[in-house]
């Protein structure tokens, strides 16, 4: 039986993930590569990072309220874990869907940002 996220794959894939950086912006492809956020994380000693969203959790579109408030939190918990972070967006290019606001987080590691990213309901 395929997954929920399996089913989304080819949709996340069809995705922009942007975000601006102090030096411009980055547009980051799933499977792509990025030398601007591969420079900007050299230059502050750092080597991971994740771009994760609190809005439509299971990929269910949400109110834009909602949204508004889930990513406030998410803003409020990166922030208390000192992380540095910029603000994004995750803009499909299949039409249908609506820009979703998130963050692109330096230095955080793959386990933590699952756990963020499960915490908001992310698949």
């Amino acid at each position: 039986m395929t997954s929920r996220f399996e089913e989304l794959l080819p949709s996340y894939r069809a995705t922009r993930y942007c975000a601006l950086l102090p030096c411009g912006e980055v547009d980051i492809r799933i499977g792509g590569h990025t030398p601007a956020l591969d420079t900007h994380l050299a230059s502050l000693g750092l080597d991971s990072w994740a771009f994760v969203s609190a809005f439509n959790p299971d990929s269910r579109e949400l109110a834009e309220d909602e949204n508004l408030r889930r990513h406030a939190q998410l803003r409020q918990r990166v922030a208390a874990k000192g992380y540095p972070f910029f603000e994004g967006q995750g803009i499909p290019l299949n039409p249908g869907w609506s820009p979703e606001g998130s963050l692109l987080i330096l230095g955080i590691d793959r386990t933590e940002a699952l756990w963020l990213g499960h915490g908001f309901g992310q698949l």
